[in-house]
């Protein structure tokens, strides 16, 4: 087992495990710094709410990216789908052009093969139209981080400036009760 020394919100830590300390150490950081933006978007909140807010953003990020990457494989399976779809398509035809120099019997063969022909097209433009609004999905999936992630930051910036004016309208109130 390794020990590795942190430094994670002027706190030290030592972790210890078997992962690379460099990992550790780059976790760390990025959780140092995490905690630092929280603070410094918001100066009022003490350690513990810094550090609760900080791990709820890290939680919202993390459960995001997953979402993002869950649908991402599942896209990635329906186009493996089509892929084998296509070939299977592919092969189809070939046995058409075959049948078509046999027999009547192979004729029956081929009169089939176009049917199930057909019903490929018909499940594979299905497949590409899922897909096709999969990818739409992502876009506008994307598109909603965005909004949110300025959303966030127009709110970050609201409350910062309310604060000061909380602060201002305070001092104030001060200067005017000390004339009284």
């Amino acid at each position: 087992m390794k020990k590795t020394k942190v430094v994670i919100d002027d706190m030290s830590f030592y972790v210890v495990g078997n992962d690379n300390p460099e990992y550790i150490k780059t976790l760390a950081r990025k959780l140092d710094e995490k905690i630092k933006e929280v603070k410094g978007n918001n100066f009022r909140l003490n350690q513990t709410q810094a550090l609760i807010l900080a791990s709820l953003n890290i939680l919202d990020s993390s459960n995001r990216e997953n979402d993002i990457e869950t649908r991402a494989k599942n896209l990635s399976k329906d186009q493996e789908a089509v892929k084998k779809q296509l070939e299977e398509l592919e092969k189809l035809k070939k046995e058409v052009e075959l049948s078509k120099k046999s027999t009547s019997v192979l004729e029956k063969q081929l009169k089939q093969s176009n049917e199930e022909l057909l019903g490929q097209k018909e499940e594979n433009k299905s497949l590409s139209q899922n897909m096709n609004l999969k990818n739409s999905e992502i876009n506008d999936l994307k598109e909603e981080i965005r909004k949110l992630e300025n959303e966030k930051n127009k709110l970050s910036d609201k409350i910062y400036e309310n604060q000061k004016e909380i602060i201002d309208l305070s001092r104030q109130i001060e200067i005017l009760s000390n004339e009284n």
